[in-house]
């Protein structure tokens, strides 16, 4: 996962509490489940959370199978609720939207192009990178 994270300059001290100005990319755990599908499974979110210029991707390895990478499009973060959509390995679109639970949890649904919840997915950041 980390030849998937961008080189960036950072004004802060600490990678996981980066100042506004900084462009810091940082990986967090998650989860993701699909409706229908095998549970829980663990994911990796490659993610920035600066106002304006969010941007992410998750990374989601099924058992015995390769790694497959999955962009967050359209992403918005206004300190509670975290939005953006992503395509299926199928090629449907998903719209997400994860609410702050608490200072280390994101988590919410994922809705299919008919509203329907598809999938219910969880980010889990380091505490303090939330506050």
């Amino acid at each position: 996962a980390a030849a998937a994270l961008a080189a960036t300059s950072c004004a802060s001290k600490d990678p996981d509490r980066p100042t506004a100005a900084d462009a810091t990319w940082s990986t967090w755990p998650g989860t993701i489940s699909m409706a229908g599908g095998m549970g829980e499974q663990p994911i990796s979110f490659v993610i920035r959370l600066q106002q304006n210029n969010e941007a992410g991707s998750f990374l989601y390895s099924p058992p015995g199978g390769a790694e497959q990478k999955y962009e967050m499009n359209r992403m918005d973060y206004d300190g509670e609720t975290l939005e953006y959509n992503w395509v299926t390995s199928e090629g449907s679109r998903m719209d997400c939207r994860l609410i702050k639970r608490s200072s280390t949890l994101l988590s919410g649904d994922c809705l299919d192009s008919a509203g329907q919840r598809a999938a219910t997915m969880s980010m889990k950041p380091p505490p303090g990178r939330l506050d």
